[in-house]
């Protein structure tokens, strides 16, 4: 720009010098020599001394050379690229390629762009404020951009090369300077008063008004590279787009069928819970409010969200404004198939479920209510979609509910009734209590009637020890069958005893000592190592004793036991049980450790060891010292009989489980429940 001024101020002033007295000599037609010139002359020709005729001959002289001076530079100034001045007349004027060009200099520097007074302007505001724009100003700002187009497509074209650049870059900066000034001023800052839609109203009226304005002046800035403008325009114009975006968006707040799903935290299960859930007094108000809903959210979309929707999409970018504005572009589409009475519109889905499937629905079975999306994709798809999985959610979470509280109950009555009373113990030693058994029939009905889930689905309700606690119960009920069948009837717990004598032969340290082996389960049912029979049948209420005889002459005898495990009679040696669990009893307090266990060839089901004290024989024949104690192995196989009245004996091989001395409590902090049907 201060290329052009000077360019243009040095056009001025050699106009004028063309035209004053200094320079006559070159405007001169060969007699103008200058007054300074002639009055020397004069002077000289007054002179006595000076011959008559010197002042004559000196003026034709000046003259001859000043015409010469004249012809020489002229001829200079034609021979370059571009002609500064030339005689027309006999008077030196500025050549005709100077001539256009000060014209077009001057066209330029007149033009609205490059002249146009602009009163000081702020910084184009961000858009995060409201904004009040001015369509006088906006109008302005396109008349500058029309006239620089104006230029840069003719004028600008026509000036010398070396001097088009300059021209170009000066009226560049002018016009960036102006329109900037100009678009300022059109985004007036906006007060707001009101509440409400009031409050964004009349910033959004002002907005819509001249967005086609907007949208013009910034393609025109686009074309003209001015792109950094462009960019600030834009950007304001989609913050402020957006900003009105979410105030019209949170409008919609409280219109339940487009604000967040309310949580179903309360819901016990009964029903109707529709017009509870969305705090309505009863069905038909909650119609009225579904209705009421639908027009005010079809208001917003029309008078508020239509004009800003046009607006964010007829801008370049991305980010919250156009996920708001492809929000409500859904909604107005929604409304639109609505009021169509589209068969597939999801609003009418969304109203339909809300005032008639959701009292519907049966809370036992609902954890599948999900289901696949609903069709559209749009605000109230979603809304249906996000409705039918909380409840599936709390359905699951009411299943969870039950699956606890079921457990809970049987966790109490099992640990009131049945925990630390042997079998239900670590310790079998007959100091423990014993379980009634018709304690054990009515807890196993109650797990019966309690109907208890699947493991996975009582994991997740009640955490894992609960439902290992379950599965050992379960394992439990198996072995318990034959009492178990009626619990009108007070059917024993019977077995079928195989006795496998003296087992682990090479593992034991003077079993060979022992001459016999009698296992006695009461009623006549007895099995001896010396005896072909090996199976008998043991029901609960009935003692066992089991008892091995020493060779009466041998090196050693047994010694009384101090702990009372066993009793000594000569050389036989007893161990007995009396209580109703007589042979789970025995069969505990002589089960092998784990580690003797591991040592142990065979250890099939179950394994028992017998350890008794030894002590000098004095009716023992000459012969090797033994050891001071015998350990000895046996084997009980047992088979469940389960009776059932008018049915065939049916027998199972039965592996006695570990049975739970308690009941853990329930571990409520849990997943979600799979979905499981009684």
């Amino acid at each position: 720009m201060a290329r052009l001024t000077e360019l243009q101020k040095q056009f001025q002033t050699v106009g004028r010098e063309l035209d004053s007295q200094s320079y006559g000599w070159i405007n001169g037609t060969g007699t103008e020599l200058g007054t300074a010139f002639d009055e020397a002359l004069m002077r000289v020709e007054k002179v006595s001394v000076v011959p008559r005729g010197l002042g004559t001959s000196l003026r034709e002289m000046g003259e001859k050379r000043l015409i010469e001076a004249r012809q020489q530079l002229f001829s200079l100034l034609a021979v370059q690229s571009m002609p500064l001045l030339q005689l027309e007349d006999g008077k030196a004027v500025l050549a005709p390629g100077m001539v256009t060009l000060k014209k077009q200099l001057d066209d330029l520097m007149v033009r609205s762009f490059m002249s146009d007074p602009m009163p000081t302007a702020p910084a184009l505001p961000t858009g995060g404020r409201p904004v009040l724009w001015d369509g006088q100003w906006l109008k302005s700002a396109q008349r500058l951009l029309d006239d620089y187009h104006a230029f840069i497509a003719g004028d600008a074209l026509k000036m010398p090369p070396d001097l088009a650049f300059s021209a170009e870059l000066a009226a560049f900066d002018q016009v960036n300077l102006r329109v900037g000034s100009a678009l300022a001023l059109a985004a007036r800052p906006g007060d707001r008063a009101a509440s409400g839609p009031y409050q964004i109203e009349g910033e959004l009226r002002a907005l819509a008004t001249v967005s086609q304005q907007l949208g013009g002046i910034s393609d025109q800035l686009r074309r003209a590279k001015m792109d950094g403008l462009a960019v600030q325009l834009e950007t304001l114009l989609q913050v402020q787009a957006g900003r009105l975006l979410s105030e019209v968006d949170a409008l919609s707040a409280g219109l339940f069928l487009a604000d967040r799903i309310p949580p179903f935290d309360w819901w016990d299960g009964s029903l109707p819970f529709a017009a509870r859930t969305f705090r309505a007094p009863s069905a038909a108000e909650l119609a009225l409010m579904v209705e009421a809903n639908r027009e005010s959210l079809a208001q917003i979309a029309r008078d508020y969200a239509g004009p800003l929707i046009r607006v964010v999409t007829a801008l370049p970018g991305d980010g919250r404004a156009r996920e708001l504005a492809a929000k409500w572009q859904g909604i107005v589409r929604a409304l639109t198939r609505y009021e169509q009475k589209a068969p597939d519109s999801s609003l009418r889905r969304l109203e339909q479920f809300i005032l008639t499937e959701m009292d519907q629905i049966d809370p036992a079975r609902c954890e599948g209510l999900g289901g696949p999306p609903t069709p559209g994709g749009d605000l109230f798809a979603r809304q249906l979609d996000d409705l039918k999985a909380g409840i599936a959610r709390r359905c699951g979470e009411l299943g969870g509910e039950r699956i606890r509280r079921r457990y809970v109950r049987l966790h109490d009555l099992f640990n009131d009734t049945l925990a630390g009373r042997f079998p239900f113990a670590d310790d079998p030693r007959p100091a423990t209590p014993r379980a009634d058994p018709a304690m054990v029939r009515q807890f196993f009905y109650a797990l019966a009637q309690e109907k208890v889930a699947p493991r996975v689905a009582l994991e997740a309700a009640a955490g894992s020890r609960a439902a290992a606690f379950m599965a050992a119960l379960a394992d439990v009920q198996k072995a318990l069958a034959p009492m178990l069948v009626d619990p009108t009837l007070e059917q024993p717990l019977t077995y079928e005893v195989e006795a496998d004598f003296r087992t682990n032969a090479a593992r034991d340290q003077g079993g060979n000592q022992i001459m016999e082996w009698v296992l006695d389960l009461g009623a006549d049912q007895r099995l001896s190592s010396q005896e072909p029979k090996r199976r008998a049948v043991w029901s609960t209420g009935q003692p066992v004793r089991l008892s091995v005889r020493f060779a009466r002459n041998g090196p050693a005898m047994p010694a009384p036991d101090p702990q009372g495990r066993y009793r000594v009679d000569g050389m036989m040696v007893t161990w007995e049980a009396a209580d109703p669990w007589a042979l789970l009893s025995l069969m505990g307090q002589l089960a092998p450790g784990a580690g003797r266990l591991a040592e142990l060839p065979d250890r099939r089901p179950h394994p028992l060891r017998l350890v008794v004290d030894m002590q000098r024989n004095p009716d023992a024949v000459s012969g090797p010292r033994n050891a001071v104690q015998v350990e000895a192995f046996l084997r009980l196989g047992l088979t469940t009989l389960v009776r059932v009245p008018g049915k065939p004996e049916d027998k199972q091989a039965l592996a006695l489980p570990a049975f739970p001395a308690a009941s853990p409590d329930a571990d409520i902090q849990v997943q979600q429940i799979p979905a499981w049907r009684e």
